[in-house]
């Protein structure tokens, strides 16, 4: 099991490093673009994660709410 957990991580590296020399260029002007566009609010955001658990999910108003008050940059989903 460990070998194939292994093989699928050598795997998916490779396939990310791929895709990232081949699109480096395009990829690299649109980030440069989007990063010009965004606030300091929103870089800062970027870097914040957050627990699923914290969310406010059984009302989307309230969840609407929070998004916009605290830019988040990524949820985590699990234990």
């Amino acid at each position: 099991m460990k070998k194939s957990t292994s093989m699928r991580r050598m795997q998916i590296i490779l396939v990310a490093f791929s895709l990232w020399c081949g699109f480096a260029k395009g990829a690299s002007d649109f980030v440069e673009k989007l990063l010009a566009e965004m606030t300091i609010r929103e870089k800062i955001g970027q870097t914040v994660n957050i627990s699923i658990n914290d969310l406010p999910l059984c009302d989307e108003a309230k969840l609407k709410e929070f998004l916009e008050k605290y830019p988040i940059g990524s949820i985590f989903c699990g234990r």
